[in-house]
C-alpha cells in the first residue's frame, strides 16, 4: 500500500506506516501558523484542515563581550555597561 503524507503541501521525511491506525514522520520546515496534514492512501485522501501548528523559532540566548568597568566595590551600587547582543525581546 503506498502512504504519503504532506503538512502545508510539503511532503513529510522519514514516513513509517506503523499500523493500520498511526504513522510516525518528521515534519517538513513551514511558515508561522497553521498548516492542513494530508494522508493519501490506495484508498483515497483525507485531510485534516489546520491539523498542525508551526510555532515562531525561539530567540536565540544573549551573548555577552564585555562589561565596563570590569571592577567595582564591594558594596555594590558601580554603574556598568554591557556589551553583547541579542538583548532586545524579539531579537
Amino acid at each position: 500500500m503506498a502512504v504519503a503524507v504532506t503538512i502545508g503541501g510539503t511532503a513529510v521525511t522519514g514516513l513509517t506506516v506503523v499500523s493500520d491506525t498511526e504513522i510516525t514522520a518528521t515534519t517538513p520546515a513551514g511558515t508561522v501558523g497553521t498548516a492542513d496534514v494530508v494522508v493519501t492512501t490506495d484508498g483515497g485522501t483525507d485531510t485534516l484542515v489546520d491539523g498542525f501548528t508551526y510555532e515562531p523559532e525561539p530567540a536565540p540566548a544573549p551573548t555577552i563581550t564585555a562589561i565596563d568597568p570590569d571592577t567595582g566595590a564591594e558594596a555594590g551600587g558601580d554603574s556598568v555597561t554591557i556589551t553583547g547582543t541579542g538583548f532586545l525581546e524579539g531579537n
